[in-house]
């Protein structure tokens, strides 16, 4: 067709489909807003495995929420080994309590865990928990149920009310994601520090066999014509690991022996005198003998993550809580 073979539609249907695949995907986004005061979720971690432990068998809960709750596990997991197990019926032939219960060995939970059953036909839930999750409850897990999820349940919006809970169960999690981050940044420390020294230790080889080869070729010279350049500036020429590869200067010859006693100079002393002979001025006689003679003279003579996996029971100390407070009890009560 023509019209598809025009510039300006072309471009148009360009944008429409950024357009359109740009909705597709916010759409597909876990939506993830934590209370006030709650660490960021690491949006970077696979739910995959995670998502076993949303099982909505009564078909209330969409995906975006489902990946959501599973990202808020894959965080926990990742700080503390916990996760909370989100299980949906359309209705439950006993109490909720003991269908958590048996949800929980289903699923082999893990003794840090917990789990929270909606029975959509008896409009009931029941949140159970067990090992560092029940410390973290401290036996509010009733509390938590009538706070965050009860008004969107009974009203029908599923989506709302579990996400309203695991955003508040969230903070339960602040010092722990704490710790968490702090022990990745010490382990990340670590390992710059083993980087650096490893680096320091292969620069410090090489610069030994350049240094090695240098010397071998110019290290004789009184004037070399090429100057050794490290790697490392403190291996420069001169410096504390240069002189301790140089080798020592030869010692200094012994030196001659010194001049001796001074000798006597040498020469005659004044002769006797001449007696004078007579005559006229016409003739003088001299000094007879020699002068001073000059005999002898001197002798010569300075260096250097991960999570937990899901191993063990939900066994250790158990808890948890209805709508109507109490293990299990219904909104109007104990069932």
């Amino acid at each position: 067709m023509k019209v598809f073979q025009k510039k300006s539609v072309a471009i148009l249907v360009m944008v429409l489909a950024i357009v359109l695949a740009s909705v597709w995907g916010i759409s597909r986004r876990p939506v993830v807003i934590t209370p006030e005061g709650g660490d960021p979720l690491d949006t970077s971690l696979s739910t995959a495995y995670y998502r076993e432990y949303i099982v909505d068998d009564a078909g209330v809960l969409s995906d975006r929420t489902e990946e959501a709750l599973a990202l808020y596990d894959a965080n926990w997991d990742e700080w503390s080994g916990s996760i909370l197990s989100v299980v949906t019926v359309p209705s439950v032939s006993g109490t909720a309590e003991e269908a958590a219960w048996d949800w929980a060995d289903q699923l082999q939970l893990g003794e840090n865990d917990a789990i929270l059953l909606l029975d959509i036909g008896g409009q009931d839930a029941y949140l159970l928990s067990s090992g560092e999750f029940y410390d973290r409850f401290s036996g509010t897990e009733s509390n938590y149920l009538g706070a965050y999820l009860y008004e969107d349940f009974m009203a029908g919006n599923y989506d709302k009310g579990v996400e309203n809970l695991f955003a508040n169960v969230h903070l339960l999690f602040r010092d722990t994601a704490f710790l968490a981050h702090t022990s990745d940044g010490v382990r990340a420390g670590v390992w710059a520090a083993i980087l650096i020294v490893a680096l320091l230790v292969i620069f410090t080889i090489l610069d030994q066999m350049r240094y090695n080869t240098w010397y071998r070729r110019y290290g004789g010279l009184p004037v070399p014509p090429v100057v050794f350049r490290p790697i490392l500036w403190w291996h420069r020429p001169g410096g504390a690991w240069w002189r301790r590869r140089r080798p020592p200067r030869p010692p200094r010859p012994p030196r001659g022996p010194g001049p001796g006693p001074r000798p006597p100079f040498g020469g005659g002393s004044f002769g006797p005198r001449p007696p004078r002979s007579g005559g006229s001025f016409g003739s003088r006689g001299g000094f007879g003998g020699g002068g001073f003679s000059r005999g002898g003279g001197f002798g010569s003579g300075r260096s250097g993550g991960g999570g937990f996996s899901r191993g063990g029971g939900f066994g250790g100390r158990a808890g948890g809580g209805g709508f109507g407070g109490g293990r299990g009890g219904g909104f109007g009560g104990g069932r």
